[in-house]
């Protein structure tokens, strides 16, 4: 199972969860576009892959999908290896609270005072999907999912950007665009069995030593899910600064299967 499978399911689960902002353009140097070695893309990938113990970030997201359109605010909390934590409000009402952790996943939903409790493998189990809590982690920060032979992985030019991608002979595409200049992700682009995923990255903010994308566009084309749309703007992210995670089910919440 290769890890374009994981960038659409994690990708539809924000869809599921989350939503909020606004796009902005990358910002690059589109003088003279040249063409880059695959040495030299992957180097840049190294040398631009954010590190961190503690993760946190606050921010805005819209949904748009079929006849739905909500915006939501949310808050993120990582801990590296360790869980992620994600609140979701409506008019400073919190709406629901996510608890992933390398074992296991945990919803509760404040509206219908419901909560949903299941291991982290039951991703695979009903999607069939090899998702990974580290490519959890990766996509929140901006950093590349690659594809599982990176020495197939060839360079090029498309849409005026370095880009490496799997060869045109191959059945799944994985897509990894850079930013001209900075040679930061600009945009990824998977699709695998009839799904299709994008996900764009803009608005990079140094925060401590990194620099972090504050806005993110993620498209979905879903055999099952349909199409969707998720506009997600930080205001704000912290590096390295321990955060708490309460995480407690009410007894009167209905566990749902």
């Amino acid at each position: 199972m290769n890890k374009l499978s994981r960038l659409f399911i994690f990708s539809s689960l924000l869809v599921f969860s989350l939503t909020a902002c606004r796009n902005t353009e990358s910002i690059g140097t589109a003088a003279r576009l040249q063409k880059k070695s695959s040495k030299f893309l992957y180097k840049k990938l190294a040398d631009n892959t954010i590190d961190f113990v503690w993760f946190s970030a606050k921010g805005k997201m819209k949904l748009e999908r079929a006849e739905e359109q909500l915006t939501t605010t949310v808050n993120i909390r990582m801990k590296k290896d360790s869980l992620i934590w994600i609140t979701i409000k409506k008019v400073n009402i919190e709406g629901a609270r996510i608890l992933l952790t390398p074992d296991l996943i945990q919803i509760l939903d404040r509206q219908k005072s419901t909560y949903i409790r299941k291991p982290f493998s039951n991703i695979k189990d009903e999607f069939g999907l090899d998702i990974t809590f580290s490519d959890l982690q990766d996509l929140i920060l901006g950093n590349a999912i690659l594809y599982q032979n990176n020495d197939k992985l060839v360079n090029g030019i498309e849409d005026k950007k370095n880009v490496l991608k799997t060869p045109t002979n191959e059945k799944d595409v994985l897509k990894i665009f850079f930013e001209n200049g900075t040679f930061r992700l600009s945009e990824i682009r998977g699709s695998k069995d009839n799904n299709a995923v994008s996900i764009k990255y803009a608005d990079y903010q140094k925060v401590a030593s990194f620099y972090i994308p504050h806005d993110r566009i993620i498209e979905l084309d879903g055999q099952e899910q349909g199409t969707a749309k998720v506009d997600l703007n930080f205001s704000k992210i912290e590096l390295n600064v321990p955060q708490k995670t309460k995480f407690a089910i009410p007894s009167s919440y209905q566990q749902l299967n």
